[in-house]
């Protein structure tokens, strides 16, 4: 829900005005095309497509094996690659890393 409470200082005062900005956004992404600038818009959209779009959502699972470190693109570029991918098949995605685990934080998704 935080994606409602930070379009502004004051946040909406009704639910009608958090579906204006739903409109909004899906105006310019859907009806003028503009195209989010990085996977942190995609995720925020994607989470007011959720709560105003009725959306059809699924999850998978990707498993990764590094077969060429030479030309693994950094996690960040990998995401937005990605990101962009599926929204031009017309899927909004959210890449999250997974967490798991007391020294997670040690290990990197990509060399």
């Amino acid at each position: 829900m935080d994606v409602l409470w930070n379009f502004n200082k004051e946040g909406p005062k009704k639910l009608a005005e958090a579906k204006e900005v739903y409109e909004v956004a899906k105006w310019f992404i859907e009806e003028k095309g503009f195209k989010p600038a990085d996977d942190y818009v995609v995720k925020k959209y994607k989470k007011l497509v959720d709560l105003f779009g009725k959306p059809y959502k699924f999850t998978i699972t990707l498993k990764l094996t590094v077969k060429d470190p030479n030309v693994v693109p950094s996690w960040k570029e990998l995401k937005s690659e990605l990101c962009n991918f599926f929204y031009e098949r017309g899927l909004l995605a959210e890449l999250r890393e997974d967490g798991k685990g007391l020294f997670s934080f040690f290990n990197k998704p990509l060399p």
